[in-house]
C-alpha cells in the first residue's frame, strides 16, 4: 500500500514563509545611501541637474567631501545655497554664475548641517546636501544607521 507522507509539508511550508518574512524585513532595514541614485566617487557625490530639476534632490556626505553639479540640460542653471535670492544661508555654496550646458561646478562642503539650495535660475528647483560630521557616525553602521537616519 502506498501512502503520502504530508507530514514535512506544512513544515517546509512554515519555513519558507518564515525565510521570506526576514528577507522581507532586512531588504526594509537594510541602508540607503542616497547618494547612491548619482555615481558618486570617494568622497564625492554627483547631483545632476535637468529642465526637471535636481536628481537626486537629496545627498549624503561627509565633511569635507566634495559634491559635483553636473548641468546635463540644453539650458543653463545655478545651484546655489538658499535663501533665494540672497544665497545666505551658505555664502561660499555659489559658482558666481550660471553652470553652462555639459558642464560641471563642483563644491566641497565644510561645515556639517543640512544645507537646503536651489536652482538661481529656476527658484523652484530644490535639493539638499546633508553633511555629516566624521566624527558623529562612529558605533553607528548598518541597522542602527538606519534606525538613527530614520530618527532624526
Amino acid at each position: 500500500m502506498v501512502t503520502d507522507d504530508l507530514s514535512g509539508a506544512p513544515r517546509r511550508l512554515r519555513v519558507l514563509l518564515c525565510l521570506f518574512v526576514c528577507a522581507s524585513v532586512a531588504a526594509f532595514f537594510a541602508p540607503v545611501d542616497e547618494a547612491a541614485f548619482a555615481h558618486e566617487g570617494e568622497g564625492s557625490a554627483v547631483v545632476h541637474v535637468s529642465d526637471k530639476g535636481f536628481a537626486p534632490r537629496s545627498v549624503a556626505v561627509d565633511s569635507g567631501d566634495t559634491v559635483v553639479f553636473e548641468n546635463v540640460d540644453d539650458e543653463a542653471h545655478w545651484p546655489v545655497s538658499d535663501d533665494h535670492p540672497t544665497h545666505e544661508e551658505y555664502p561660499a555654496f555659489d559658482p558666481k554664475k550660471p553652470v553652462q550646458p555639459n558642464t560641471e561646478w563642483s563644491f566641497t562642503f565644510e561645515r556639517p548641517g543640512k544645507w537646503k539650495y536651489h536652482d538661481h535660475m529656476n527658484p523652484y528647483f530644490t535639493g539638499e546636501v546633508v553633511v555629516r560630521d566624521e566624527g558623529s557616525q562612529a558605533g553607528y553602521g548598518g541597522f542602527l544607521s538606519s534606525i538613527r537616519a530614520f530618527s532624526s
